[in-house]
């Protein structure tokens, strides 16, 4: 099964192959970016990318994207400078789906290949979708990553345990 290295998991010395992987830390440590970052860059090799940032406003998100291809940060970068970046991706394989209320992991309808990454702030989702969402990136071959905040990780009747065990 094709392995995803991308410049952000390389410079830590690995790449990621199909499956569920999480991502946790302390909220504004930079969790969303990395997946924002991984994203880009797959999409940028010609891989399918699909991005789920529910709790994230649109223009945030297009700003975090352009804020990987202009090297500058997000907050920095305006709406406008923000979509003269975005024309860049033009063509590429990146979907990307922001604001999206009441977001739910059942029924999320996944790419057949690549990478898929997925915000997730809270409330933490029961076991079970984690559960499925690794079931199915395994049989389809895709890498799926999962972004938390620490506290949902570290609570030991928490879903993270349940769905990986």
């Amino acid at each position: 099964m094709p392995r995803l290295p991308t410049r952000s998991l390389l410079a830590l010395g690995g790449d990621l192959g199909p499956g569920l992987h999480l991502v946790a830390g302390a909220h504004a440590s930079g969790k969303t970016q990395l997946l924002v970052q991984m994203a880009v860059e797959t999409a940028a090799a010609n891989t399918p990318a699909h991005l789920f940032l529910p709790d994230t406003h649109r223009t945030e998100a297009a700003r975090r994207v352009a804020a990987v291809l202009s090297g500058r940060a997000w907050v920095e970068l305006s709406d406008d400078a923000a979509t003269e970046h975005l024309d860049r991706l033009s063509g590429a394989p990146l979907a990307l789906d922001a604001q999206v209320p009441g977001f739910q992991l059942e029924g999320l309808e996944l790419p057949r290949s690549g990478l898929v990454g997925v915000d997730l702030f809270a409330p933490a989702p029961s076991p079970q979708p984690l559960r499925a969402l690794r079931h199915a990136a395994l049989a389809h071959g895709l890498t799926v990553v999962a972004t938390y905040p620490s506290r949902l990780v570290t609570a030991p009747e928490g879903p993270i345990g349940a769905a990986l065990g």
